[in-house]
């Protein structure tokens, strides 16, 4: 209270005690409001006003209660996080010894392996048997691990050297390639497009997930489909940007 005083006692928000809401602070209907950070703590100390016993008419839903849902009304102003720091990891792997941290990993049925780390050049691909169908895929899949939880925002693939092969039972022209984000194991979100639409030659593929949270981003596109071995065709991964949020700089 103003001025400062000695007998500027506390006092609660209401001159006579009233009745208590019926209904729990989040049931419906609601309302949302949007609420700078640096009030939130305010706010969440002026709700406690709410706790006090002398508020309330000790009636039907009954004080413990009430001051229950008073604890859950206050619990509905959680104070911002603060934001995790931004990191941007570049691979540029036609100067990586051993490609690093990515390794070739394992796409669908798909018999390994399933890329070829070439020293000056990155990540070929490499003619896959693909049992389910008795034919062969010209493929590159590896995987980065990332070894925590980040918050993804861009991941940029520098393709090289493209040269589409063939199209065995319409499957290159059905197929995806792209990128996935995956979570303990379990695959959270992808960008694919059909695997012929990505040009022939060098270009770059990538996506704004805007922000996802993963623990591996696993980068896979194929070239061609063949009925015989080896698959014609061929594609290289030359590099890779990722940035993002994340606790620690992954890379």
């Amino acid at each position: 209270m103003y001025p400062d005083s000695l007998y500027a006692n506390a006092r609660g928000s209401f001159e006579r005690p009233v009745p208590p809401p019926v209904s729990g602070p989040s049931d419906s209907p609601t309302s949302s409001i949007t609420i700078n950070c640096e009030w939130l703590p305010y706010i969440r100390g002026a709700l406690q006003q709410l706790l006090l016993q002398s508020t309330w008419q000790d009636v039907f839903p009954g004080l413990d209660l009430t001051q229950q849902r008073v604890f859950d009304l206050i619990d509905l102003f959680q104070e911002c996080s603060t934001p995790l720091p931004p990191f941007i990891c570049p691979f540029d792997f036609t100067t990586s010894g051993d490609g690093l941290p990515f390794e070739e990993v394992a796409y669908g049925d798909l018999v390994g392996p399933w890329a070829s780390f070439v020293t000056t050049v990155g990540f070929s691909s490499v003619s896959s048997l693909e049992p389910g169908g008795d034919d062969y895929w010209q493929n590159v899949s590896i995987s980065w691990p990332l070894g925590m939880t980040v918050s993804i925002a861009i991941v940029e693939c520098a393709l090289a050297g493209k040269i589409s092969g063939d199209n065995w039972s319409d499957d290159y022209h059905v197929a995806t390639s792209g990128i996935d984000l995956y979570l303990a194991g379990s695959l959270i979100t992808s960008h694919r497009v059909v695997s012929s639409t990505i040009p022939d030659g060098d270009s770059t593929f990538s996506h704004d997930f805007g922000g996802v949270n993963c623990d591996e981003i696993r980068l896979q596109f194929l070239a061609g489909v063949s009925e015989f071995s080896p698959a014609a065709g061929q594609v290289i991964i030359a590099g890779v940007i990722a940035s993002g949020h994340a606790s620690s700089t992954p890379c």
